[in-house]
């Protein structure tokens, strides 16, 4: 997370490991895809993002952190 930009294999990592990552690692996570989504003009990037920000709600969602989940789909 210090980077400011993942590459495409670093956002599909992210895809697959954020369901066995401990919840507080998670709740920072979200903050780096909003970021390169405002940053990035390719639509393959925007998609990739997108879906990992999806798959990060769905992860608060299931353990009951319903704010959360909202905050990520509203931002």
């Amino acid at each position: 997370m210090v980077v400011e930009t993942f590459t495409n294999t670093e956002l599909e990592i992210y895809g697959r490991i954020i369901n066995h990552c401990p919840l507080e690692s998670v709740k920072h996570m979200p903050k780096q895809p909003r970021f390169m989504y405002e940053q990035s003009t390719n639509a393959d990037t925007h998609i990739r993002i997108l879906n990992n920000l999806t798959i990060t709600a769905k992860y608060f969602s299931e353990l009951g952190y319903y704010a959360k989940a909202d905050e990520i789909i509203k931002k």
